[in-house]
C-alpha cells in the first residue's frame, strides 16, 4: 500500500502546476494499519509533506483503541479489509499516535470531538495543527469541542473546515465560524484571521496567500455594506458580492462569471 501511495505522490509532484500543493490524508486511526502509519509518517517527514487526519471522531473509534474492537470492525468486514487492530489495548488516540512517532508540527488534525482536556493538551504539545469543523461535528457526530476549548489549546494554530457537502449544509468557512461565535467570543477582526491568515500559515502558504500584501496573490472577497453598516456586519452576510483570485474577478455581483469573461 505504501508503494502505491509513494508512486502516486511522486507522479503528482512531476506533473503538478505551481499552484498545486501535495499532502497526505490517511483518514483515521482505525482505518490505517499501524505499520503504514509508521512508514508513511517517516516518508512525510523526510519529504516535508503535510499530513492531515481525522482523530477521535466517534465513540466507536475511542472504543476500538481502548478495547481492541468495536463496531468499526463491521465496517472493515464490509469493505473486505483484513482485521485491523491497535498494537496494544487501553490507548487514547494521542498516546497511540505518539507511540508510533506520527505527531509533529507537520501534522494537521481534524475534529477531535471525543478528546478530553488532558488529551487536547497533549495534542497541542506535539505542535500539531487543528482543523475545527463545528457544524459537521454537530450534524454527523452529535458532539464537538467548544470554541473556548479550541482557542485554549490551539491559539493561532487552527482554522475552520466544512468537511463535504454530503455532510454539511454548504462549504462556507465564514458560516462555519459564525456558527460557533454567536456569543462574540472572538471579535470580527480576529475571527477573520482564523479563516484567512492562520490557515494559510498552517498550510505553509502564508508567503503567497492569507493576507493582502505586496508580492502575494490578490485573493480576496468583497462584501457590500449598506449605509448604516460597519465592517462588523460582514458576519450577517451569506455570500460575497465579488470574488477575486490572483486579481481576476471570478464572481461579479454574486454571479460566477463565464469562462470567456474571466
Amino acid at each position: 500500500e505504501f508503494k502505491l501511495i509513494k508512486n502516486k505522490i511522486e507522479t503528482l509532484m512531476l506533473r503538478k502546476s505551481s499552484d498545486t500543493f501535495i499532502g497526505v490524508c490517511p483518514n483515521s486511526i482505525a482505518n490505517v494499519h499501524k505499520k503504514l502509519w509508521k512508514v508513511l509518517s517517516k516518508y512525510c517527514r523526510k519529504h516535508n509533506l503535510l499530513m492531515l487526519m481525522h482523530l477521535a471522531e466517534s465513540e466507536d473509534e475511542m472504543d476500538w483503541l481502548k478495547y481492541g474492537f468495536s463496531d468499526i470492525d463491521l465496517l472493515h468486514k464490509f469493505l473486505g479489509l483484513k482485521k485491523l487492530s491497535p498494537h496494544t489495548k487501553g490507548n487514547d488516540p494521542v498516546d497511540y499516535l505518539n507511540r508510533m512517532n506520527v505527531l509533529s508540527k507537520k501534522v494537521i488534525v481534524a475534529n477531535a470531538n471525543y478528546l478530553t482536556q488532558s488529551q487536547m493538551a497533549k495534542l497541542s504539545q506535539s505542535e500539531a495543527k487543528f482543523v475545527y469543523c463545528p457544524r459537521f461535528d454537530d450534524i454527523v457526530c452529535s458532539r464537538k469541542q467548544s470554541l473556548q476549548n479550541v482557542l485554549k489549546f490551539f491559539p493561532e494554530r487552527f482554522g475552520f473546515g466544512t468537511d463535504s457537502l454530503y455532510n454539511n449544509k454548504d462549504l462556507s468557512i465564514l458560516n462555519e465560524a459564525k456558527y460557533v461565535n454567536e456569543d462574540n467570543i472572538l471579535d470580527v477582526c480576529e475571527l477573520i484571521k482564523y479563516i484567512t491568515y492562520y490557515p494559510s500559515k498552517i498550510l505553509r502558504l502564508h508567503n503567497i496567500i492569507g493576507s493582502l500584501e505586496k508580492d502575494k496573490h490578490a485573493d480576496f472577497n468583497v462584501f457590500k455594506l449598506e449605509a448604516n453598516e460597519t465592517y462588523k456586519d460582514i458576519l450577517k452576510k451569506t455570500n460575497p458580492d465579488f470574488v477575486y483570485i490572483k486579481g481576476k474577478r471570478l464572481v461579479d455581483n454574486k454571479k460566477l462569471r463565464s469562462v470567456k469573461n474571466r
